[in-house]
């Protein structure tokens, strides 16, 4: 089925700002407003790493840091138990991948299991592409069982809303739109899937109800 994702030529789309790689840290420089939007920017792509909130923040705060290189290399340089508060786990989270299906669509059980096939392939193939980023998450992810869950949303409408806020917490998405060869007309959008920390996936699915 010719299936095709939402976004740009890689059909992937993200904010979490420039792709991490990790450098000489640049400590020491000002203290900065966390809570200003190119702080929040930067912070947003630390955490789509799986790196604690808490910890992002005090990384670009204690760095100064204009880029996401200098915060990640901080973190990566330091102790983050202590600077936390917490312990080390913090910097090793929980990550799941979860499938959001407009049920609007009159698409059988075995057409709703296809195209949640098809999203979570595109989306992993959209994460593996970008290395650099989300390769630490995708290990930790298999690693831990690849906790994977399907929801439901009422239509493309809310499945478009639900794209946006994923788009502004700095989350991975894919939406699969479907070839029309069967059962619903092309460029249906069927499948909304994301990936990310558990606590921040929350934000953006987690009033949904689970797909019966």
């Amino acid at each position: 089925m010719a299936d095709r994702g939402r976004g740009d030529g890689q059909e992937f789309e993200e904010s979490g700002g420039p792709a991490p790689v990790v450098a000489p840290a640049g400590g020491g420089g000002p203290a900065v407003d966390v809570n200003s939007p190119a702080a929040q920017e930067i912070v947003n792509s630390l955490v789509t790493m799986g790196i604690s909130r808490p910890v992002a923040e005090m990384a670009v705060r204690e760095t100064g840091a204009d880029t996401a290189e200098g915060a990640i290399a901080w973190v990566f340089e330091n102790d983050m138990g202590g600077a936390s508060g917490g312990d080390e786990d913090e910097l090793y989270q929980d990550f799941k991948m979860v499938f959001v299906v407009n049920t609007s669509l009159p698409m059988t059980p075995g057409k709703m299991a296809a195209q949640v096939g098809h999203a979570a392939l595109g989306l992993y193939q959209d994460l593996i592409s970008k290395q650099d980023t989300f390769g630490g998450p995708l290990l930790q992810w298999n690693e831990n069982g690849s906790k994977k869950i399907v929801l439901q949303c009422t239509d493309a409408a809310h499945m478009n809303e639900l794209a946006t806020q994923a788009e502004k917490v700095g989350l991975p998405f894919h939406i699969i739109q479907d070839a029309g060869h069967t059962q619903i007309p092309a460029g249906s959008q069927t499948v909304l899937a994301v990936f990310g920390v558990s606590k921040e996936v929350d934000k953006v699915t987690g009033q949904l109800k689970l797909l019966p």
